[in-house]
This record gives C-alpha cells, sequence and structure tokens, in this order.
C-alpha cells in the first residue's frame, strides 16, 4: 500500500471514515450476537443483565482490537 502523505487528502478522509464505518458496523454487530447469547444461557429473571454485560463487554473488546488495527496499519 501507498504511504498515506503522498495520497491526496480527499481520499485520505474517505478512507478513514470508511474504515471507522468498518469498524462501528462489526462493533455492533459482534455485541449484539454476543449479548444474544448470553441472555439464552443466563437464568430467566438475569436476562436483561446479561444481555448489557455481554453485549457491552464484547462491544469494548471489538472496538478496541480494532483501533489496534487500524493504527498498525496508519490509519487513525
Amino acid at each position: 500500500m501507498l504511504p498515506l502523505r503522498n495520497t491526496p487528502p480527499r481520499f485520505r478522509l474517505a478512507l478513514r471514515l470508511t474504515a471507522r464505518g468498518v469498524q462501528a458496523g462489526f462493533t455492533f454487530s459482534l455485541a449484539l450476537v454476543a449479548a444474544d447469547i448470553a441472555s439464552q444461557l443466563a437464568p430467566p429473571h438475569q436476562g436483561a443483565l446479561w444481555f448489557g454485560l455481554g453485549g457491552g463487554t464484547a462491544a469494548l473488546a471489538a472496538w478496541r482490537m480494532w483501533g489496534w488495527i487500524l493504527r498498525r496499519v496508519g490509519i487513525s
């Protein structure tokens, strides 16, 4: 991949926005799946609690992972 300093500013902006959109979409979908699984495995009266804990933990982990990946490739 070419260094970003040699690319036009509008292309760099488009690349950053696309990467952030992928990061947000992947984080949201992973958190929703994890929350659904956690709420199904929890006791019936604690489903909402486990839904929040499972989804929040998965969202935080996925967001941090994608942030680390994007920084490593030079998109921040």
